[in-house]
């Protein structure tokens, strides 16, 4: 009880067609540790990007300090592109362009997993970005789906907080709209257990989910 379990195929006849970009997100394992896998489209063009993970040491150690040095420099240099697109998105959103918000959100996202791992704020956030577009675009399932991997990510980066809660409110919005009340119950349930153990039982957050709840 309280897991952030996969109802995908129950909502799939719930959600509205649309044209808008999604990507594939999935629980999965990686390097033999429990964790969450996202699927994702990278950016078009070619050559492959340098695994900025990886040791590029060389025999000579003035040569290897150089060549560290431009190495860090690269990976900075798609973070700040990263960061571009996602300034990008953000302009697409507010001007209501769902499917090129979600196109430049998902192109920082793929980025931002090279260089940071899934298991990171700022990757949360960028997916929550996708969730929020497939959300106001109609598309209920692929933001469901972004918004469960939200929740796994934070809590793996951050245990049981308000940002956790946040995500799981999100998750269970989804649902209720869905036509999924009984797990947008459960759903709103944790959420509330977290965000009175983080804040107490007078916050403002703690309000806000027993309205949610009441509006089901």
């Amino acid at each position: 009880a309280g897991e952030v379990g996969d109802d995908s195929s129950s909502s799939d006849s719930s959600s509205s067609s649309t044209t808008t970009e999604v990507i594939e997100i999935v629980a999965g394992q990686r390097g033999g540790r429990n964790g969450v896998r996202v699927e994702i489209t990278a950016p078009g063009g070619g050559g492959e990007m340098m695994d900025c993970s990886s040791d590029p040491g060389t025999p000579n150690s003035s040569v290897a300090a150089e060549h560290d040095r431009i190495h860090q420099l690269y990976c900075q240099s798609l973070l700040q592109e990263a960061d571009t697109l996602h300034n990008l998105a953000n302009l697409h959103g507010e001007r209501g362009e769902w499917t090129e918000a979600i196109r430049h959100y998902n192109y920082a996202l793929h980025l931002q997993i090279q260089q940071l791992g899934e298991d990171n704020s700022i990757v949360a956030n960028t997916l929550s970005n996708i969730g929020t577009m497939n959300h106001r675009a109609g598309n209920l399932n692929g933001a469901l789906k972004a918004y469960k991997q939200v929740a796994k990510m934070r809590k793996n980066c951050l245990g049981n907080c308000v940002e956790v809660a946040d995500a799981i409110v999100r998750v269970a919005l989804v649902q209720s709209q869905t036509g999924l009340v009984d797990k947008a119950e459960n759903m709103y349930n944790v959420a509330l257990r977290i965000a009175v153990k983080e804040v107490g039982e007078n916050h403002i957050k703690v309000a806000t989910i027993k309205i949610a709840m009441g509006d089901m």
